[in-house]
């Protein structure tokens, strides 16, 4: 009976220990990293020198990076050879599963290696898989001369392609807290696991199924136009502060099977292309409009340019920062308030209200305030020649003058025209149909600044008594 009992006590203390091991807490949880190798185009790139490769990089690995990795290198499956040696960005995450449908749950990380000899150089480049994301980083090269350095340099670039990954808290005024993962095992600020005081990270929202599993399809969303830039530390991880162009970014309904997640920004291009286009279903480009950018310190906005006849403009990386605040203008309008990370991403897409009718409605506006102005001040002047005249004792020149007056249109009238014209100026988009109101609202507030009416029966009454006065001498 005792002996059952402390078999019984030994089977519920392996399962306990397997339920801990099982929920390892995220922030001393090491990265799973594969390596899949691809190296071609040489004839000492054998299978001798592809093992020693794999055998170098863990060893490297576990020497530079520690107990923060846990990195395997073997050489990728026949099938994807071709692939990487032809381009490495053809090799894509349905293809990976079709060859290996659990590894992508099983692992944080998949470093796809291509070493290829050609023109006389050796040509490296690898790019990341994020597995939990599902979300593949930017391809990154070397090229080198000297055979001797091709390990050394493999794992060179396996740190720079490796992107870190954290978990977000809650967002309170723009500002939350990113745990990053592994972060309790981090011995060496320069670990490639940590990220430094104003490095940016881009957020992913992860929806599983019942079982923890990523739900399919759909469960992966970008939270366009929206970024983390780490501002500190405390001791539950790095402080951020949120840029958007949303105004409740990284808000909805909480729930366990809701992952908020952020990745590390590793931009690789000079610029980014950025397209501006109408909201809709058949999206127009909008050309014209004027680009500011700044820092998301207190610079001053520096104009970048216009978009082209394509709604295109290139907005360039900055070394001096990594986020870069895009202001989105249209005659004196404000559209967008976007925040990038140039050269994060090739293309960028951004869809902003059409201001045409708004710029239609502004320039008419522009006239008829002109209108309104010239009417005022002609029938200010006729005011004062119809009285110089009457003091001068010219009454028929007075009544002359007053009779042009009357064919003066008045403000009134002028109103009118103008709410009538309203109509004209619709626009679908409500925030740009308000921003057209306003103009009329200021436009017709104008016009009562500048009202007249007891002008022209007073200068009636003057001009009659003038008369009345030379009958009766």
């Amino acid at each position: 009976m005792t002996f059952r009992f402390l078999l019984l006590i030994v089977g519920f203390l392996v399962l306990a220990g397997s339920a801990v091991q099982a929920k390892e807490p995220w922030e001393y949880s090491p990265y799973q990293i594969k390596v899949w190798t691809i190296i071609s185009g040489h004839p000492s790139f054998d299978a001798s020198a592809q093992e020693q490769l794999n055998q170098y990089l863990e060893d490297r690995a576990w020497s530079a990076v520690g107990s923060v990795w846990k990195l395997q290198a073997e050489s990728a499956p026949l099938p994807l050879r071709q692939l990487g040696l032809r381009d490495i960005e053809e090799i894509n995450l349905e293809q990976i599963k079709s060859l290996s449908p659990e590894l992508i749950d099983e692992i944080d990380k998949l470093v796809i290696l291509v070493v290829s000899y050609k023109n006389n150089r050796t040509e490296i480049s690898a790019r990341e898989l994020d597995c939990r994301t599902r979300i593949w980083g930017p391809k990154h090269q070397r090229n080198i001369v000297q055979q001797t350095v091709v390990a050394s340099e493999s794992f060179e670039l396996i740190l720079q392609v490796f992107s870190p990954i954290g978990i977000i808290d809650k967002v309170v005024d723009l500002k939350t807290s990113v745990v990053l993962k592994a972060q309790g095992l981090i011995v060496q600020y320069n670990s490639p696991a940590n990220l430094p005081n104003g490095h940016v990270m881009f957020p992913v929202i992860r929806r599983n199924d019942r079982t923890g599993k990523l739900r399919e399809p759909g469960g992966i969303q970008l939270e366009e136009w929206t970024y983390l830039k780490i501002t500190g530390e405390d001791w539950q991880g790095k402080l951020c502060n949120v840029s958007s162009g949303f105004s409740r970014p990284l808000g909805g309904r909480k729930s366990v099977r809701i992952e908020r997640l952020a990745i590390a920004a590793k931009p690789d291009r000079p610029t980014t292309m950025l397209t501006l286009e109408t909201k809709g279903e058949d999206p127009v480009p909008l050309e014209g409009y004027e680009i500011y950018a700044k820092d998301t310190e207190n610079a001053e906005p520096v104009l970048i340019g216009e978009t082209d006849y394509n709604g295109r403009i290139e907005i360039p990386y900055s070394s001096e920062s990594m986020l870069r605040l895009l202001y989105v203008r249209s005659g004196n309008n404000l559209l967008a308030r976007l925040p990038v990370v140039p050269g994060l991403n090739a293309t960028m897409i951004a869809k902003v209200a059409d201001d045409a009718r708004r710029l239609d409605a502004e320039g008419y506006l522009y006239g008829w305030r002109d209108q309104v102005v010239d009417t005022v001040a002609r029938r200010q002047l006729l005011a004062r020649r119809i009285r110089k005249e009457l003091s001068n004792g010219n009454v028929e020149n007075a009544d002359k003058w007053y009779q042009d007056f009357k064919e003066l249109k008045t403000v009134d009238e002028l109103t009118q025209e103008v709410r009538k014209a309203k109509a004209n100026f619709q626009q679908n988009d409500r925030v740009t149909q308000a921003r057209i109101d306003k103009l009329f609202v200021d436009a017709q507030e104008l016009a009562g600044h500048h009202r007249d009416q007891g002008l022209a029966n007073t200068l009636r009454d003057e001009v009659n008594a003038a008369k009345k006065a030379k009958l009766m001498q």
